[in-house]
């Protein structure tokens, strides 16, 4: 005789469908859980060192430009090894006196003497600096460290959008201070703020001349086409 159900024949039943229903929101939970974990390590790690392009400001956009304050010296280093090592867009040339190459990034006057790093000239005094940013070529920039580059007012006013001038004098262009954590805290001009990042990279002095030291080189008679 076949049996049938009883009262006591349902809970089984009863939670073996309710069991049904509920694994698939368990896989679901546990997927979400297991991704979590994943994301967490990654975003929570503190980000490495880098030149961030972003943070990056156009020097042709504002030819004139001085930078002041405890973190100017090192935004303009990152910026230099920005220019050097992201070959993207047009080629730009750095140009700058041995001394001011010594104070600014470290170049010693042994390094770089038999070659030079493409793109970064080292000349030997402001009048040669002045030349080689009138020569026709690649787009250039004038890095100085003294009150000279007022000078260079005529060729940027010759060659607009093919040379710039960085400077740490702001008595002789407009400026922008930089604290030592690369917020950018001042600006001699409002229409500086739309130009400049709120905050800019830095790059220390042993920092940067490392760098430099480990970019390729080329024998600086094949490269130097300085008068």
């Amino acid at each position: 005789m076949p049996r049938h159900a009883t009262s006591s024949d349902g809970p089984p039943v009863s939670g073996f469908f309710r069991l049904a229903l509920l694994l698939p929101t368990l896989f679901g939970i546990s997927y979400i859980i297991r991704r979590a974990r994943r994301r967490i390590p990654h975003e929570s790690s503190p980000a490495a060192p880098a030149l961030v392009p972003s943070l990056q400001p156009d020097p042709f956009a504002w030819p004139r430009l001085a930078f002041t304050g405890s973190g100017g010296s090192a935004a303009v280093r990152a910026l230099v090894l920005a220019i050097l090592t992201e070959r993207s867009g047009e080629p730009t040339e750095i140009v700058i006196q041995r001394p001011d190459a010594e104070e600014l990034l470290g170049i010693g006057p042994e390094d770089l003497v038999n070659e030079q790093v493409p793109g970064l000239t080292l000349v030997e005094d402001f009048s040669n600096a002045v030349n080689r940013l009138r020569l026709p070529g690649p787009r250039r920039i004038c890095l100085s460290c003294r009150d000279d580059v007022g000078l260079l007012n005529d060729v940027l006013a010759q060659q607009p959008g093919r040379a710039a001038v960085i400077s740490f004098s702001p008595w002789r262009y407009e400026s922008a201070e930089v604290d030592s954590s690369g917020a950018v805290t001042a600006v001699s001009l409002p229409e500086l703020l739309a130009y400049l990042p709120e905050t800019m990279a830095l790059l220390d002095r042993a920092e940067c001349f490392g760098r430099l030291m480990e970019l390729p080189t080329v024998a600086k008679s094949e490269a130097d086409c300085s008068p």
